[in-house]
Formats: C-alpha cells, sequence, structure tokens
C-alpha cells in the first residue's frame, strides 16, 4: 500500500529529490527553519485520527495542541510527521511528505535521526549517511517490501520499548530535593550575591548613592547670631540685610531661601519683616533708625563683644562671599589687574533714574541692561564687580531700593528703583 496516493516512481523521485536537497543543505551554512505547520494541512491531516499510525498499529488518538493549559500528550496523540526531516533541509512546503504519526513514532524517529546522523550531519564523511537517512525516512513510510538500511533499521527496531510518561507542567515534584542539597545551594548563592554586593563597582555605586542623599546641614545659629553677622558684615539696610541673609542661606545648604523661609525656620510670623525681627528680639543691641525699606540698622554692643560672636569665627566666608569688590577668576591674582572704575555711585544712580524716565519701568536689571548698551563705561563687570551687589551696597545712599521676589520657589530676587526723594 502506498499513502497519500504517490505512485512508486514518484516516491523515488521525490527520495532523490529530497536526497539533492539534504546534501546541499548540509553543505551550506543555512539555518534550520522552524515555521508553524499551515492550519488547513493540520485540519487535513488531523482526519487521520481513529486510523492506524502508518509505522505501528496503535490508533491515532485527538490531543489538545500545545498551547492549551494541561497539555497531556499520550503515546497514540496525534502529531505531524515531516518525512524530509526539517533538520536536514526539510520544510513545510514539502506538504505530501508530512503525514499523521502517533507521537510514539514520531519521537523514535527523531531518536533515530539523532544517532544515525547527529551533529555529524554537515561534514564530509556524513553525507552518505545523511543520504542513507533520507530514503530510509521516506521509504519506511511509503513503500512496503523495502529494503531499508540494516544499521538504522536496527536503532529503530532498538527504540521500540521506548516509554512516554504523561507530563503535567503544573504538577509538582513528588519527590522534592533533599534538604541539606537545597541548604548548600543556599550558602553557595548567599556567598556569590556577597561577592557580586562587594564588586568596585558595588562600593562606588553605594558611596555616589549616598552623596547624592545626603541630608543637607542644618544650622546650629540662632536668629540673633545669624542677624548680628549679617549686620555686621553690611547688611545696614532691609535690602542688604535681605541679602546676606540670602547668601547665608544659600552657604548652608537650605532647601529655601529668602524672608519667608529664615521666619518658618526660626517660628517667627511668615509675613514679619527683618526691621521687625530686629526690634523684638535684638532691639537692646541694634538700633533701628527710620522706617520699611529706609530703614539703617547699626550694633551698639561693644567691639570686644562683637568679636567674640560664634558666628563670625565659624562662617567668615558670609562677609567674603557678599563683597562685590571680590575678584573672579584665579584667586591668586592681584586685584589690580581689573581696571579701576571710573564711576561713582552718585553717577551711576544719576544714570539709571534718566532711564527710569526715558524707559518708564523701575526694573533694575532692565534699566542697567540698557544702560550698558547705551554708555559701556557703566557696565560694572569689566571692573569685577555684580551689579545687584553695586546696587545694594553703593547706591541706596542716592536711591530707593525695592526687593521683589518672583513666585517661584526658591523665589529668584529682583530689585526696583525710584528717586530718594
Amino acid at each position: 500500500m502506498i499513502p497519500l496516493s504517490l505512485t512508486k516512481t514518484e516516491i523515488h523521485e521525490a527520495v532523490s529529490h529530497c536526497q539533492e536537497v539534504a546534501i546541499s543543505f548540509c553543505k551550506s551554512t543555512k539555518k534550520v527553519k522552524r515555521a508553524q505547520i499551515p492550519k488547513t494541512l493540520r485540519i487535513e491531516l488531523s482526519k487521520k485520527i481513529g486510523s492506524k499510525c502508518p509505522t505501528c498499529d496503535r490508533i491515532i488518538t485527538v490531543s489538545n495542541p500545545p498551547s492549551v493549559k494541561q497539555y497531556q500528550p499520550i503515546a497514540s496523540s496525534f502529531t505531524v510527521e515531516h518525512l524530509f526531516p526539517l533538520a536536514i533541509g526539510g520544510d513545510n512546503t514539502y506538504t505530501h511528505l508530512m503525514v499523521a504519526m502517533c507521537r510514539h513514532c514520531n519521537v523514535r524517529r527523531n531518536i533515530v535521526m539523532q544517532q544515525y546522523i547527529g551533529s555529524r550531519r554537515r561534514t564530509p564523511k556524513a553525507l552518505e549517511d545523511v543520504k542513507k537517512f533520507v530514503e530510509w525516512s521516506m521509504a519506511s513510510v511509503l513503500l512496503t517490501n523495502h529494503d531499508h538500511d540494516t544499521e538504522i533499521q536496527e536503532i529503530w527496531e532498538a527504540t521500540e520499548s521506548l516509554k512516554l510518561e504523561k507530563t503535567n507542567r503544573n504538577k509538582k515534584s513528588e519527590n522534592p530535593p533533599n534538604l541539606a542539597e537545597l541548604l548548600d545551594r543556599i550558602s553557595l548563592l548567599e556567598g556569590r550575591l556577597e561577592q557580586l554586593e562587594n564588586t568596585k563597582w558595588r562600593r562606588l555605586t553605594r558611596f555616589i548613592t549616598g552623596l547624592l542623599k545626603r541630608k543637607p546641614r542644618i544650622t546650629q545659629y540662632s536668629a540673633e547670631e545669624i542677624l548680628l553677622e549679617c549686620i555686621r558684615s553690611g547688611g545696614t539696610t532691609p535690602v542688604k540685610l535681605g541679602q546676606k541673609i540670602t547668601n547665608y542661606q544659600k552657604n548652608h545648604d537650605w532647601e529655601e531661601t529668602g524672608k519667608l523661609a529664615f521666619n518658618e525656620h526660626f517660628g517667627f510670623s511668615k509675613q514679619q519683616t527683618y526691621t521687625t525681627t530686629i526690634s523684638n528680639i535684638l532691639g537692646d543691641r541694634i538700633k533701628v533708625t527710620g522706617i520699611r525699606n529706609n530703614a539703617s540698622y547699626s550694633i551698639i554692643v561693644p567691639d570686644s563683644e562683637a568679636s567674640s560672636s560664634v558666628l563670625l569665627q565659624k562662617t567668615p566666608s558670609i562677609t567674603e562671599s557678599n563683597s562685590f569688590s571680590a575678584p573672579r577668576g584665579n584667586p591668586s591674582k592681584e586685584h589690580s589687574e581689573k581696571p579701576k572704575i571710573k564711576i561713582t555711585p552718585e553717577e551711576f544712580s544719576k544714570a539709571l533714574l534718566r532711564q527710569k524716565e526715558r524707559l518708564s519701568t523701575p526694573n533694575f536689571s532692565f534699566l542697567y541692561g540698557s544702560l550698558i548698551k547705551e554708555n559701556p563705561i557703566f557696565n560694572l563687570k569689566q571692573y569685577g564687580i555684580k551689579p545687584n551687589d553695586y546696587l545694594i551696597d553703593k547706591c541706596s545712599d542716592f536711591l530707593t531700593i525695592i526687593e521683589r521676589p518672583d513666585g517661584n520657589t526658591p523665589p529668584t530676587i529682583h530689585y526696583w528703583i525710584n528717586d530718594l526723594q
């Protein structure tokens, strides 16, 4: 009997053709093509369910596809067998060489191919074995009374006693590993984990992470000490004092800066002015003259007490960081390298007021930018001076300076100027 409606001549021609394809494939470096079997072909071949397997007497039975849960194939389960195996050049285009077969025989045929050819199929000595296996693979199913290769047939018969056990993917092992073995494995894994945690890269990562997560320094100084030091270093007006305190907050890693942050830090009313704070807690040590933005502060404590201030000893950076005349760049260079300033604070103030009358805006940054474009002699940066610091430290006797923070967090301070009168 010849299955698949092929004549004996057609079968021999198919064998010869497949042998040539297999030899060509084994000589090349092509990879095995493993594509899904066409659905229509699988349905057509599944009609053989209930019939005998072409290589044994088992009746082919229904089996769930591998994608279905609880897949438990048995020896007689339906499978599709490639008579021209994929491993040696076959593919799903040879539909006339694909047959329905029980799972037991399908597995046996794969074992025969592995034992007879194995990994030698791409070596020159194995090419004849490949041709013999192709002939056996097709003739053993398609032809009856055919003289099969003796060696291959012996391997085939040796696999007859192969038992395929039921598999259940969700079934737990009935023989769990020995407890001592598990403990040994855990010990080895813990040792390996410890080694990985102590590599140079991990130590460096932990060090950098620690730096990034380092908490900001919390100042130990009281509000009285901060105000005294800031006034002593030049914060003699509300605007100057606000600038000094902001710089102090930045130097000491405060999360927020400005008057609101200062008041909240020390428990004062949020909208309380520095003048009110000074009058409340330092009234006997600081003299306040004037009101609001025209106020001025002067220390009335003895010089000996001022020189013994703890804050002055520990935070000299407050004074240094706010000096408008501090040179930029290399600190080793002499300050005399900067050109000497050619304008006076009064001239600078009058020039700003002229710009204010012309442009009708009190914004210092805008007025200053327009002024230096018109007359570069007023460009303070060429003298190594910060414009905001010069305005606060030198021009407060000629201008009314108003501090206007924006709504950002932390706020950016803008300055508005008006005529002193």
